[in-house]
């Protein structure tokens, strides 16, 4: 699963960062350095908010849509603590019982 969701991120930031090298060539100076540079940066902030935001999004579609989980098995496959507790809860004898 996370295989997938990381795949997905990489390649929504991966188009974010041509769309946007693109979109700030400056065909009439294509060596002008200022702009070189504020493109540059402007890919930088760009594809890392598409690589983080794409992280989040493919995480909840993957696991919610995708996985269509019943909520009480949730606990037994992000590693059953909730469900060990209880369970050791039930088992467990009272205070102040005979044992």
């Amino acid at each position: 699963m996370t295989f997938w969701i990381r795949r997905f991120s990489r390649y929504a930031a991966l188009l974010c960062f041509f769309a946007v090298v693109l979109a700030t060539i400056d065909f009439g100076e294509p060596f002008n350095t200022f702009r070189i540079v504020i493109g540059i940066a402007k890919v930088i902030g760009a594809c890392s908010l598409v690589w983080l935001s794409g992280f989040i999004v493919a995480d909840i579609v993957f696991k919610g849509a995708v996985e269509d989980i019943d909520p009480e098995r949730i606990d037994e496959l992000e590693g059953g603590i909730a469900q060990r507790v209880r369970d050791e809860r039930v088992h467990r004898p009272q205070s102040g019982a005979p044992v």
